[in-house]
């Protein structure tokens, strides 16, 4: 546990980004953060967040300013993490010559290297990351996007050479890894036809030799089916872990196994699966559900939505169906074979 403490100032806001990246340096005395004027609308072209830390050491509670991004949001800030060292160079996304881009920057020599896409996941080496269609993602996600590039050929169902892509940091080439149209081929669901779809939440595994991600395709009823992969950094050997149409956060439990969030296959889950028993049965039952529950499945006053999604925590393991719910209602943690 870090030793140090410090208080942000009052007269702005502060944030830092998504769970699965570390604000502290390597010798744990600087803190990264995002500083901005405002909260009351998504970040928009016009916006900018003030990029700096705060010195854990001095404890001066003084926000040191290092340059400033104009791609950000809410939910995973601009994928601002130490880099290099870990302790003086760092690397975010931004906006460079109407396309987003990602930065190295040094702290002490104030150098930029700008590389040819903005990152989404960096490999525990900071020899590569893995990046998707920002200007895509921009009509899909609004709260997880950028904006700053308008392309309306973008604004598709499908969109022609989207997928995931490979950036090698050193030479600064960009190659596409996993294809979305294939993504759509391997074991189509009726309700992939009339979908919107969309590759997010990229994590690489400790080893630095795979990548888990999500296939989302938004459904007529307003959900969203989840599909969890699994594949090899070069794209190869995609293996799906999870299709019960639900999953939400997750992360690498060692090299093979993910503990996330998510629901197991039921009986519900699966007629999600079809185009007309969810446009007639369960789209019209929706307002109806939603009054029935209310907070989510752990804290919740109500536990339906719990035993209607099967949403729980799990434990999976890569290149198999084995899986294991992970109960919260007794201690130590308990773990039923599904």
């Amino acid at each position: 546990m870090n030793k140090y403490k410090f208080k942000t100032p009052l007269n702005k806001n502060y944030f830092f980004g998504y769970y699965d990246k570390s604000p502290l340096s390597l010798d744990g005395s600087k803190h990264l953060a995002l500083e901005v004027d405002f909260l009351d609308h998504l970040p928009t072209k016009k916006d900018e967040a003030r990029i700096g830390y705060f010195d854990l050491k001095k404890n001066d509670n003084i926000f040191y300013y290092i340059t400033t991004t104009k791609t950000f949001n809410w939910q995973q800030g601009c994928m601002l993490q130490w880099f290099g060292d870990k302790n003086n160079q760092i690397i975010y996304n931004d906006l460079v010559d109407n396309k987003f881009v990602s930065i190295i920057y040094d702290i002490k020599t104030k150098e930029k290297t700008i590389l040819p896409m903005a990152i989404y996941t960096l490999s525990s080496d900071n020899k590569f990351a893995l990046c998707i269609d920002n200007e895509r993602h921009y009509f899909i996600r609004r709260g997880y996007s950028y904006d700053g590039v308008s392309n309306d050929d973008k604004n598709k169902d499908i969109v022609e050479n989207d997928g995931i892509f490979l950036l090698d940091i050193e030479n600064q080439d960009v190659k596409k890894v996993i294809d979305m149209n294939e993504m759509i081929k391997n074991k189509p669901l009726a309700n992939m036809k009339d979908g919107i779809h969309y590759l997010e939440h990229l994590m690489i595994s400790v080893d630095n030799k795979k990548v888990a991600f999500f296939h989302r395709w938004k459904l007529i009823d307003g959900g969203i089916h989840t599909r969890l992969y699994t594949a090899k950094i070069d794209g190869r050997d995609i293996f799906l872990i999870n299709d019960s149409g639900r999953m939400s956060h997750f992360c690498w439990n060692y090299n093979n196994q993910i503990f996330g969030w998510g629901g197991v296959p039921n009986t519900i889950n699966s007629l999600r699966k079809y185009k007309n028993i969810v446009k007639f049965v369960i789209k019209p039952l929706l307002p109806l559900y939603k009054k029935l529950v209310s907070g989510n499945a752990i804290d919740g006053t109500s536990k339906i939505s719990s035993l209607v999604t099967g949403d729980s925590y799990i434990l999976f393991n890569d290149k198999s169906s084995s899986k294991s719910k992970v109960s919260l209602d007794s201690a130590p943690v308990r773990k039923t074979e599904l």
